[in-house]
């Protein structure tokens, strides 16, 4: 296969300071729009063959998403089954901290390295994480009938089994 090189940039230059004055917050929705549509522009690239944007290639006023903090510890990797029980990671992701809240847990409770393994194992798409945000956001009455798991190291091992079929079938409109 051709490698293909990247070109300048076109339809995407702007100026950031063409852009009105915004709030903390939406200026970091705004760099995590950029930072996604920078991995999907990297991703693509990387299917087609190209080499990396070089430096001259970015654009005027770019401004770079804050670095994501650490999540899993150093050397999770070789950790033994019963450390990655115990240990905690260094810090919870928005997705965790969401994933969390489902089974009552507290945003600043750290997630067990055996946890946060299991999500990224998973790794799920938007519309899969959406789908299960609806089915456990939602009120199911009556409670015979609420079949979803109540912790979440559980929902986690069962995440691709059995819950996904059921919050699909439910965002459809079926019962859980």
């Amino acid at each position: 296969m051709e490698s293909v090189e990247f070109g300048k940039p076109v339809g995407l230059a702007f100026s950031l300071k063409t852009i009105p004055p915004m709030t903390p917050e939406q200026k970091n929705e705004l760099c995590a729009i950029f930072s996604q549509i920078s991995n999907l522009a990297g991703r693509a690239a990387s299917i087609l063959g190209a080499k990396s944007p070089p430096e001259e290639l970015k654009l005027e006023g770019e401004v770079s998403a804050p670095p994501k903090p650490r999540v899993l510890p150093k050397g999770w990797k070789t950790m033994t089954k019963e450390d990655r029980k115990v240990k905690r990671v260094e810090s919870n992701s928005p997705m965790m901290i969401e994933i969390g809240s489902w089974h009552g847990r507290m945003a600043k409770t750290l997630w067990t390295v055996e946890e946060a393994v299991l999500l990224h194992e998973i790794n799920p798409t938007p519309e899969e994480f959406e789908g299960m945000k609806i089915f456990y956001r939602a009120t199911i009455e009556p409670k015979e009938i609420d079949y979803r798991r109540t912790t979440l190291l559980v929902h986690l091992r069962h995440w691709n089994s059995t819950e996904l079929d059921k919050a699909r079938r439910f965002v459809k409109g079926l019962q859980p």
